[in-house]
This record gives structure tokens, C-alpha cells and sequence, in this order.
């Protein structure tokens, strides 16, 4: 079985917008591995159920369901639940964040959860076609459908949502300059902190005070001599 998948994205911030249609594609495995690549234009993706449940790493829908009450049953007899999550970005391969858009799709099965549809069905029986009631008395759905017999149908299955988010983003120079601010400022802590733990609270910290500040003597001293030669 194949699904066909179309989706769109839209960044009001940086003000970018594509679809599956003008975009680059991949379904990953649950260990991040490629299983499949899109990359035809101006078609919707098709992913089969076989790919979906690869990607999920839960191997076949014949394997022993995690369920509270699955009794030992298989996924094909209880159901399972499959979030795949469809992630935009743009900012891979490029410092500036200008490359092209592009998604992954990304699965997971939801543990411990069945999925089940009740149907319930109404059932016609005998004595309402055989009943000797007017037809003018009642409606056509009173007479033909018997309200205390019903067929409860249950279906199990393999229950599919799609999540979408992303990581987008564009050159920003203010951006810039603040990270930079912040690296120095956090360079010159360590540099300060470091000196005060080797100056003041390890145990030679006597030794490197002496010899910090000693080769800052010895070097006042020379200078001071080649001035005056």
C-alpha cells in the first residue's frame, strides 16, 4: 500500500515558503541512515507502508505487540501507532544558512498503544420486513432498522500521523557580533578564574605566585638595564 504525501512550509520570520514539489527529500531509518531519497519535482511523495514500517525499526507488523492487553498478539492483530515526523532545514552545509530547503522524514512507533475503529452497524431484521405496521406510521429508517440489534465491528490497524517542524534560519550580523561578544567575555572568566585558582587555592600555589610574578620582576629588571645602557 502507498500514501501520497503533500506538504508545505512557511517561515513568517525570514519569510521562506516551499513545498515537497520544489524540495529535496529523504526517509531516514531509526538509526539516521538513508532509506529512500525524493527528488522528482512537481510529484507527491509515495511512501508504502513497507518503508514506513522500516523506518519505524519495528521490524513486522507480525511481530509480538507491546500492548497491555495484546494477549500475545501480533501488531497486525491489535495495531500500533506511527508518528512521522516531517523536519525542514536549511542550514547544513552552508555557514550563512542560504542553501536551498530540504526534509526529512523521520518515523516512530508510540509503545504500548493498539489502534482500534468501532463500527457499529445496524442490523435489518425479519420481523421489521414482515411487520404488518402502515407504512405511513413510521419512517422508512424505523421500520427497516432494528435499534436493539447492532453488529459491533472492530478494526485493527496501523494508525499514521504526520508532525511537522524544522529548523530555518538566515545570516544575521547582529547575531554575530553578540556571540562573538559573549565568547570573549567568556574567555576572559576562565582566564580570571583559572589565575586565581593556580595563584591562591591549589597547594603549589605559592610556587606559581613566585614564578609569576618573579619572571615579571626579572622582566621589568632587563628592560629597565637596556634603557639605561
Amino acid at each position: 500500500m502507498d500514501i501520497k504525501v503533500e506538504h508545505s512550509v512557511h517561515s513568517r520570520k525570514f519569510t521562506k515558503t516551499g513545498t515537497q514539489r520544489n524540495m529535496l527529500g529523504t526517509l531516514l531509518s531509526h538509526n539516521g541512515s538513508v532509506i529512500k531519497e525524493f527528488n522528482s519535482y512537481e510529484r507527491a511523495d509515495r511512501l508504502s507502508l513497507k518503508d514506513i514500517i522500516d523506518a519505524s525499526g519495528m521490524g513486522s507488523l507480525d511481530d509480538i505487540s507491546d500492548s497491555p492487553n495484546g494477549n500475545n498478539k501480533p501488531f497486525r492483530r491489535k495495531g500500533c501507532l506511527l508518528i512521522v515526523t516531517i523536519f525542514y532545514q536549511n542550514i547544513l552545509s552552508s555557514m550563512l544558512g542560504t542553501t536551498p530547503l530540504s526534509y526529512t522524514y523521520s518515523v516512530e512507533r508510540v509503545p504500548y498503544t493498539p489502534h482500534r475503529v468501532e463500527e457499529i452497524i445496524p442490523m435489518v431484521t425479519p420481523s421489521y420486513w414482515n411487520s404488518k405496521v402502515p407504512l405511513n406510521s413510521v419512517t422508512a429508517e424505523e421500520r427497516y432498522t432494528n435499534p436493539q440489534h447492532r453488529l459491533l465491528r472492530k478494526r485493527y490497524g496501523v494508525h499514521i500521523k504526520f508532525v511537522q517542524s524544522g529548523a530555518i534560519g538566515q545570516f544575521s550580523i547582529s547575531h554575530l557580533l553578540q556571540c562573538l561578544a559573549t565568547s570573549m567575555s567568556l574567555i576572559t572568566l576562565i582566564t580570571t578564574v583559572g589565575d586565581i585558582i593556580a595563584l591562591y587555592l591549589l597547594p603549589q600555589s605559592k610556587y606559581y605566585r613566585d614564578v609569576i610574578y618573579g619572571m615579571q620582576e626579572v622582566i621589568l629588571l632587563i628592560t629597565l638595564n637596556l634603557k639605561l645602557i
